[in-house]
């Protein structure tokens, strides 16, 4: 079993949300989703997730160590994009919250 590093991006006014048509809202709560990146390289890997349906969450680019997965809290779809150490090579997926991605190499990203 791995170690989970998680960091949650959060949203301050949660009827921002409601914009949103595949967002469900109960009067107290709200419902967010999240995108899990998993590394399954040896080597680190720089990961960025877009926030269109998160603003107040972090769309900076964020070193994923190898073996390791980290999750972004969003609840619609967003990019997942990954670059290499001298940015000369990019890869990324289209993807709803709650999917996972995998990254196995800039030719091979699975999305779960």
């Amino acid at each position: 079993m791995s170690i989970v590093h998680t960091r949650r991006d959060t949203i301050a006014n949660p009827a921002a949300l409601a914009q949103f048509s595949d967002t469900t809202l109960a009067s107290s709560q709200t419902y967010m989703s999240s995108i899990t990146v998993y590394n399954k390289t040896s080597a680190p890997i720089t990961v960025f997730v877009s926030k269109y349906t998160n603003v107040r969450g972090s769309d900076r680019w964020y070193t994923l160590p190898a073996g390791k997965n980290d999750s972004w809290e969003r609840f619609g779809w967003e990019v997942v994009a990954f670059k290499n150490s001298n940015d000369s090579n990019r890869a990324g997926v289209y993807v709803h919250a709650d999917q996972e991605v995998h990254f196995y190499g800039m030719d091979h990203v699975d999305v779960v």
